[in-house]
């Protein structure tokens, strides 16, 4: 979120800069950077928003999949560690105010799957 509001700042900047000089080598890079981050962050946040509900049943799905491969023991590989170790980086990014926007509120409903001591 911060990420972006600064951005959009720049660009802001840049448009007041080349709207108030009469020089406008000074605004060039400010609008540059403005238009280019504005359009990037706006993608990546529309991405990351498209249809919530198809990507948090596709979580479940592979959550309930780990759980009943490791409830039978024909897991394999690091794939449960793996899933857990992006579910948290998610859910952890989503809290993050600087990179919140970017990230779906879906991925806080989903809980990581605890690993049994054996």
């Amino acid at each position: 979120m911060i990420i972006t509001l600064i951005i959009v700042a720049i660009l802001i900047t840049g448009i007041i800069l080349a709207a108030t000089l009469s020089d406008d080598g000074i605004a060039i890079p400010f609008l540059v950077v403005g238009v280019v981050g504005s359009i990037f962050c706006g993608l990546i946040i529309l991405c990351s928003h498209i249809n919530p509900d198809a990507r948090l049943l596709q979580l479940e799905v592979k959550r309930e999949t780990l759980v009943y491969q490791m409830e039978n023991g024909i897991y394999y590989g690091d794939a449960l560690g793996e899933f857990n170790s992006d579910l948290i980086y998610d859910q952890k990014m989503n809290q993050n105010p600087w990179f919140s926007w970017f990230y779906g509120d879906y991925i806080m409903e989903v809980e990581p799957i605890a690993l049994e001591q054996k």
